[in-house]
C-alpha cells in the first residue's frame, strides 16, 4: 500500500510541476486552458508567477512526499489544493455551471480525493 501511496503522490507531483512549467514557459496556452487571459505584460508576469508558483510549490510537495513516502510532507499540497477548490466552489455559487468550470471542480476535487486517499494508504502497515 505504501507503494502505491508514494505513486500517487509522485504522480501529482509530477502533474503539478508539468502545470507550473507550462505557466512558465507557455502563459498563453495554458491561460486559455484555464480560461485566463494576460492582456498585457504585468498580466503575463503575474500569470507566470502567481500561477506558477501555486503548481510548482503544490507539486514540489508532492512529489516530496511520494519521494520520501511520508505524507505528512503532502500537507501543503493538500492545503493549496483545498484553497483552489473553494474558490471553484464559490464561483460556482455565483454563476450559473458552465461544463468547463465543473471540469476543473472536477479535476481539483480529483487530485484532492488522490492526495487523501494516498496519505491513508502511506498510513497502513503494509
Amino acid at each position: 500500500m505504501r507503494r502505491i501511496s508514494r505513486l500517487v503522490f509522485a504522480l501529482v507531483g509530477l502533474f503539478a510541476i508539468v502545470l507550473a512549467f507550462s505557466a512558465w514557459l507557455q502563459p498563453e496556452t495554458l491561460g486559455d486552458r484555464l480560461g485566463l487571459a494576460a492582456t498585457r505584460p504585468e498580466g503575463v508576469a503575474s500569470f507566470r508567477a502567481d500561477i506558477g508558483a501555486f503548481f510548482a510549490v503544490a507539486g514540489g510537495f508532492a512529489l516530496w512526499a511520494g519521494i520520501e513516502g511520508r505524507w505528512g510532507r503532502a500537507i501543503p499540497a493538500l492545503a493549496l489544493f483545498s484553497a483552489a477548490l473553494l474558490g471553484r466552489l464559490a464561483t460556482l455559487a455565483d454563476y450559473p455551471p458552465a461544463r468547463e468550470a465543473l471540469s476543473l471542480v472536477f479535476v481539483e476535487a480529483s487530485v484532492l480525493v488522490a492526495l487523501s486517499g494516498a496519505c491513508l494508504l502511506s498510513r497502513t502497515k503494509s
